[in-house]
């Protein structure tokens, strides 16, 4: 009759140590790519990889989207060791292996991009990470089940505090990200090679911010609004003034109601880069509206490319 614990499997892991003829060693990362937590790639998604990536990049739903970040100048490794344990009679003990945490550096994007990075501090939990390798022009990632891939777990999301220009160097913008389980690195890591003919570092780029600003407040007589549309410091009015002078683009929400008021024109403003924004419905005087442009849908069939939907708000006079 067996005795003793039952249930439990100790056989020896091994591993194979042959030496194979074209080994993965990852290089530089020069960027990251974020997916929403838990978004597992099936063998399909990957060998259509540019337009699954493409599709995460421009998805309308912000909180399905994916987030490349890039290009990475440096890298600060601030990884933690293996902890050992000594016995009393000197025998040595593994505890547990250390953390993998990198801090990158990068200079374009500066201000703007610090500001965009920021609002993922602390989200860790709502994101898994893809590195980019562009000498091996692939992604780094992990394995989620048999036959699909993931990101890695994080335990760590944020963006430092800006490092000012000191005059002896310059200003200093920073993006610091941990893995939470050193295993899926280790031992169950996956890349995913391109093609040399799309080079991951500016194949997949993130959509631009897009702000909105009102030039003269909803008018109630008239439902009326006039809006110039900013991306940085570059008034999008130069590049698209007639493809955003399209109705579809733009609608208003009642900001007490949530009902949408829809655009019955849109009209080119040269003489302020803006443009004159008219709605279809009755507006009453100290409403609320929140002026929205887009779906990323919308602007993409337009011909406006890579610039994220945007919303402000107004109160009717």
């Amino acid at each position: 009759m067996a005795t003793g614990q039952l249930g439990l499997n100790c056989a020896t892991i091994i591993g194979n140590t042959g030496l194979i003829s074209c080994p993965y060693d990852p290089k530089n990362f020069n960027g990251i790519l974020l997916l929403p937590k838990g978004t597992a790639l099936t063998p399909a998604q990957v060998s259509a990889f540019q337009t699954t990536v493409n599709a995460g990049i421009i998805n309308d739903n912000a909180s399905a989207r994916w987030f490349p970040i890039g290009i990475f100048e440096d890298i600060e490794d601030k990884g933690t060791d293996a902890v050992e344990t000594e016995t009393g009679y000197g025998v040595a003990k593994l505890v547990r292996l250390g953390k993998y945490r990198y801090r990158f550096m990068y200079s374009n994007g500066a201000m703007d991009l610090h500001a965009e990075l920021s609002k993922f501090n602390g989200r860790q939990d709502a994101f898994d990470l893809w590195f980019t390798d562009p000498v091996n022009n692939g992604f780094l990632g992990t394995a989620s089940g048999q036959s699909n891939v993931k990101g890695f777990s994080l335990d760590t999301l944020y963006a430092p505090n800006i490092k000012v220009n000191t005059g002896a160097a310059a200003s200093q913008y920073m993006f610091e990200v941990g893995l939470e389980d050193e295993k899926q690195f280790n031992q169950n890591w996956r890349f995913i090679k391109l093609p040399d003919t799309l080079p991951v570092h500016d194949t997949f780029t993130g959509l631009k911010p897009t702000r909105l600003e009102i030039v003269s407040e909803l008018v109630a007589s008239t439902k009326v609004v006039v809006v110039r549309v900013w991306s940085g410091n570059t008034n999008l009015y130069d590049t698209y003034s007639v493809q955003l002078a399209t109705t579809n683009l733009w609608d208003a929400i009642n900001n007490a109601t949530g009902v949408q008021n829809a655009t019955a024109s849109v009209v080119a403003a040269p003489a302020t880069k803006a443009f004159t924004v008219t709605l279809t419905s009755t507006v009453t005087a100290a409403e609320e509206y929140t002026i929205q442009l887009g779906t990323v849908t919308q602007l993409t069939a337009a011909a406006i490319l890579k610039q994220a939907n945007a919303e402000t708000n107004t109160t009717a006079v």
